[in-house]
């Protein structure tokens, strides 16, 4: 029995988050990873799912083609800027955040650590408008970010 009400539990939590969001909407395809994303085919968007906030991650961008001159050097599956980025929830949007990584207070002085953070700024990579949000995980349409040059 206590097995039955393991795998129950598990299974109801292991439900996609914003499963109610798309429910109708059979022509939503749903891609696992380390942040899911939802492709609509009709509407041609992509939706994010972010569940981890003011939590760092490398963001890495790259070529999926090349333009057909070697001369230039961009090249197919080059890597782009890689950047160490978080979400932070700002009132009605989640923003993407690059920290200043260049200038670090290398001490346990409190004061010493919020003065540099304060002497450098921070990137705002993006700004997503929160379109779910469903037990700490944050819906955003994605599709202008992404399909941005």
């Amino acid at each position: 029995m206590k097995k039955l009400l393991t795998l129950s539990f598990l299974i109801v939590c292991l439900q996609p988050a914003f499963s109610q969001f798309f429910k109708d909407k059979p022509s939503v395809k749903t891609y696992k990873g380390y942040y899911n994303f939802y492709y609509d085919n009709d509407t041609d968007k992509i939706f994010l799912e972010v569940d981890k906030i003011n939590q760092e991650f490398l963001f890495v961008s790259a070529l999926s083609q090349g333009i057909g001159s070697n001369d230039i050097g961009l090249d197919r599956g080059q890597l782009g800027n890689e950047k160490v980025v978080k979400f932070i929830k700002a009132g009605k949007k989640l923003l993407l955040i690059q920290p200043n990584l260049n200038y670090r207070a290398l001490t346990s002085n409190a004061d010493e650590k919020n003065s540099v953070s304060e002497a450098f700024a921070k990137s705002v990579l993006y700004g997503f408008v929160i379109t779910e949000t469903n037990n700490g995980h944050y819906l955003v349409d994605a599709t202008d970010f992404f399909m941005q040059d």
